[in-house]
């Protein structure tokens, strides 16, 4: 059952993955204009921290009694980012292709920012240098 489900895991990525490639082509053909991009999934990644971390940080000032300016910034500044995502799909093809893609782009890229970010950590673990300040030849 555990290899029908990883089979069926890969199919669904792979599913997803075609899906994009024909909205890129798409928007491509006729605005010229990748709606996948690595900016957008970048500006999007940080909107979503931004937005996850302001909440938390919000959440603690409550319980604490403490100021909540902080996390109320953070969390603007992550809608911010996520708004300007929205605008500039907008602004390079039309109001109706822009927000109804922006809407399935948005839903796609939290799960790829979740494991972005979970790679970029990995990453930066396995190139850390040890304890003694000297990488690891491996």
């Amino acid at each position: 059952m555990t290899v029908l489900t990883i089979l069926a895991l890969l199919i669904g990525i792979y599913g997803i993955y075609l899906f994009i490639q024909l909205i890129n082509k798409y928007t491509y053909m006729y605005y010229q204009y990748d709606f996948f991009n690595m900016k957008n999934l970048i500006v999007t990644t940080m909107g979503y921290l931004a937005l996850f971390f302001g909440y938390k940080w919000h959440e603690k000032a409550l319980q604490h009694q403490q100021d909540l300016l902080n996390g109320q910034v953070l969390f603007a500044l992550g809608l911010l980012l996520i708004i300007y995502v929205i605008y500039e799909n907008v602004k390079k093809t039309n109001l109706l292709i822009g927000l109804f893609f922006s809407a399935i782009q948005l839903v796609l890229y939290i799960g790829i920012s979740v494991i972005s970010i979970i790679l970029a950590l990995g990453m930066l673990a396995a190139f850390a240098p040890n304890r003694y300040g000297y990488y690891d030849d491996y």
